[in-house]
């Protein structure tokens, strides 16, 4: 059985490998790379209008959402975190005009432990609040959360919290 601290460990000197992944699998499939077109044509491309007002209806501002590591997708994180045993690990974007209600997601007597290495956090005013003490997010730091305590999270930036987060039984 690992440790929280050698898991902690592990996934802070990962980080960077883990971030690569992430931006390489998804912030680069979700986006079509207008600016090389423009540049190599001098046009904006066809159905350049349509793209951004897709992009702007389906923007994450106010959403939460949770992409699972799929071995297929992500495997250089997924063979990172493997060897853990985790009941749960998933990239959890956090939008960026958003807040989730006080609550708790375990009870004291079967707790759920939580850890989550920010992957990408934007400046302004997000944090996480456990028992009423606010927790600051930072880029390759993992923060441990007893789920059975009350806690909330919010992120008034405008701009999209990337998380990895692993929850162990």
């Amino acid at each position: 059985m690992h440790t929280v601290n050698e898991i902690v460990e592990t996934l802070e000197k990962n980080f960077h490998v883990i971030l690569d992944e992430y931006k390489t699998n998804i912030i680069s499939s979700n986006n079509l790379n207008y600016e090389i077109w423009f540049k190599s044509t001098g046009k904006l491309p066809p159905y350049f209008t349509l793209y951004v007002l897709w992009l702007t209806l389906s923007s994450s501002v106010g959403k939460y959402e949770w992409e699972n590591v799929d071995q297929n997708k992500f495997p250089k994180t997924f063979n990172i975190l493997k060897p853990f045993n985790l009941s749960e690990f998933a990239f959890a974007k956090l939008g960026g005009n958003n807040r989730n209600e006080l609550h708790v997601d375990s009870t004291p007597d079967n707790p759920m432990i939580r850890i989550h290495l920010p992957l990408i956090v934007p400046k302004g005013d997000i944090f996480l609040e456990v028992n009423g003490e606010r927790l600051k997010w930072r880029e390759g730091k993992c923060l441990v959360l007893d789920t059975s305590l009350p806690h909330t999270f919010w992120n008034y930036t405008g701009k999209e919290r990337i998380n990895l987060l692993l929850s162990l039984a």
